[in-house]
């Protein structure tokens, strides 16, 4: 059992040894790599002097040879009395010997002090590479001494300085990516902007003009308001006096009946009456009252005629009166006897007055009548008259084919500017819906002089989009659908051209009409239209022709709308006509019979 423990207390020893060392293992590594890494942080700074050191090493000696070089040429050009430069003779050849050999000897010692530096700069790159390898050959301390310990907090100082710094380094190849970005979107800003306002400007103009149209529209939604209530106060007031007069027509009428019936059962009785005399007096008697009666029927037969007469004069005096009343606007018999003088007097002073006029019109007439001829005469008097008489009329021919020709020119210049217009609006809304497409993002600004450039980029992008729609579809599709836009336009230019027209083109290419000399016009104006004088279909509604349609739909609802009113007025006045007479008759009876017209002249 102690064996046991031992054993496992041996175990336990040798792993708590194992851990141990292999801590001191670990942390032996730490310090060596440390080591390792500040060893190498001073050879590279080391490296960093000694280059510098040798960059200026090399200088200096550059400039001390330079130096040398010149004081040797000052030395070889001046004299040792009184520097003044030296001067060889014929006769000193001794001395120039000797100069030529001092220069030699200089040169020689030059060059050896040259070598001499050479070597001493080897002799110094040598101990440095001694120093370095010494450097090298040194173990590091294992202790814990505070050069270890700064040293451990500069590389840690530089590990989160190398971290930051890479931070940073991410950081601005961030912000360089927007800042590249942000220059490649700013290309494109001008042709956004320009069509934000573009767009802008177009809305604006939409606006002001719904403005004027909104304004316009509640002016006349005002007006056909209050004209809405004239018309209804106008019709309630009508109503009312239709109601009014209706009532008392009916009164009329009930008191027309009522006396009719009287009429009628005084009638029966007066005739209950004869019939019962004559039953009782003698037949003489009877025959004479009969004949009495016969004749007073015949009395009021032709009582009743005269009435029947007067009455239809009556009617005739009422409408012609009713009809002055109507064209005069008065209702007094007197006012109305006013204007009728007044405007027989006005009658009377335009007939006068066209008297006059025509008068002075045949009067005029009948002088320009005499210049025209004495003009005539000025022409043809003379000699030559008949041939300025065929200049007259040639002028005036050609004069009229100017004027005519004018006139074409005039239509065709209006043509062909709606066209023009109507052309530049497509441009401009075709370079609009693919300026989204286009690879280059250049704006192009479309008008008179840029229109066909606009037409060709647009027509550049639409091709490469129909390319790379032909590229992604499959092969067999892809060219039946970019060659089927091109047959079917090629069909319908061929289909527009006649056949004739076509084979007689072809079989005779210089082929021309000569115009004859009854049509009418020049040989310049028959092929100067190029089919523009021809009617052409307006496709594109414009804003005017939706007004005029709209204007001409309103006009058609207020015509039909006035044509039922008229009918409605009319049934109106022919049942107010009607009433009129029918309230007339009863006044007429109503004085041959001695009652009262109307109750309300009885109340």
């Amino acid at each position: 059992m102690q064996r046991h423990d031992s054993k496992s207390m041996l175990k336990k020893m040798e792993m708590d040894y194992d851990a141990r060392m292999e801590e001191q293992v670990d942390d032996l590594r730490e310090k060596m790599r440390l080591l390792q890494v500040d060893r190498k942080g001073n050879v590279e700074l080391l490296e960093t002097n000694k280059n510098s050191n040798k960059d200026l090493i090399r200088q200096l000696k550059q400039e001390n040879k330079e130096l040398r070089k010149n004081v040797a040429d000052m030395k070889r050009n001046e004299t040792p009395l009184n520097g003044g430069p030296v001067v060889v003779g014929e006769g000193d050849d001794e001395t120039s010997q000797v100069a030529l050999h001092l220069t030699k000897c200089r040169k020689q010692y030059d060059d050896v002090r040259h070598k001499v530096a050479a070597q001493l700069e080897t002799l110094e790159q040598l101990k440095d590479n001694v120093k370095d390898l010494e450097l090298e050959a040194k173990k590091p301390s294992m202790e814990d001494t505070p050069e270890t310990r700064k040293i451990r907090m500069l590389e840690n100082r530089l590990d989160k300085a190398m971290i930051k710094y890479n931070e940073a380094q991410s950081i601005r190849k961030t912000y360089e990516q927007i800042v590249k970005r942000l220059k490649e979107e700013r290309i494109g800003f001008d042709n956004q902007l320009a069509a934000i306002e573009r767009a802008a400007a177009a809305k604006n103009h939409d606006y002001d003009e719904l403005v004027m149209l909104s304004a316009d529209a509640a002016h006349a939604k005002d007006l056909t308001v209050a004209e809405l209530e004239r018309v209804r106060s106008n019709y309630e007031e009508e109503r009312r006096l239709r109601d009014k007069e209706l009532r008392e027509k009916q009164q009329v009428v009930k008191m027309k009946l009522d006396m009719n019936a009287r009429l009628d059962r005084r009638e029966r009785q007066k005739h209950d009456l004869v019939d019962a005399e004559v039953d009782v007096l003698a037949p003489d008697e009877g025959n004479v009252l009969k004949t009495s009666l016969a004749l007073n029927s015949l009395k009021e037969g032709r009582v009743a005629d005269e009435k029947k007469e007067h009455r239809s004069k009556i009617d005739i005096f009422e409408s012609a009166f009713r009809k002055i009343k109507e064209a005069t606007g008065v209702s007094d018999v007197n006012e109305v006897i006013q204007k009728i003088v007044s405007q027989e007097g006005t009658t009377e002073n335009l007939m006068m007055l066209t008297k006059e006029n025509q008068a002075r019109l045949e009067a005029l007439q009948a002088e320009h009548l005499h210049l025209k001829t004495h003009v005539e005469e000025l022409k043809y008097s003379g000699s030559g008259g008949g041939h300025r008489r065929k200049m007259v009329d040639d002028h005036e021919t050609n004069l009229n084919l100017a004027t005519a020709k004018l006139e074409r020119a005039r239509v065709k210049f209006e043509r062909v500017a709606k066209i023009l217009i109507s052309v530049k609006a497509g441009v401009e809304h075709l370079v609009d819906k693919i300026e989204s497409v286009r690879e280059d993002g250049k704006a192009i600004l479309v008008n008179d002089d840029t229109i066909v450039e606009a037409l060709h980029e647009s027509e550049v992008t639409l091709l490469g989009l129909l390319e790379l729609t032909g590229a992604t579809a499959s092969p067999s599709s892809g060219g039946s659908a970019t060659t089927a836009p091109i047959v079917t336009t090629t069909t319908e230019s061929a289909s527009v051209i006649p056949d004739d027209e076509l084979a007689v083109g072809i079989a005779r290419p210089y082929n021309q009409r000569i115009p004859l000399p009854g049509d009418g016009f020049l040989p310049d104006e028959l092929n100067d239209d190029d089919g523009l004088m021809l009617e052409e279909n307006d496709d594109a509604l414009s804003r005017d022709r939706v007004k005029k349609a709209s204007k001409q739909v309103l006009l058609d609802q207020d015509k039909r709308k006035k044509r039922v009113q008229k009918k409605v007025s009319s049934a109106v006045q022919d049942t107010d006509e009607f009433a009129a007479d029918e309230i007339t008759a009863m006044q007429l009876s109503a004085a041959a019979t001695g009652l009262p017209s109307t109750p309300a002249k009885k109340k």
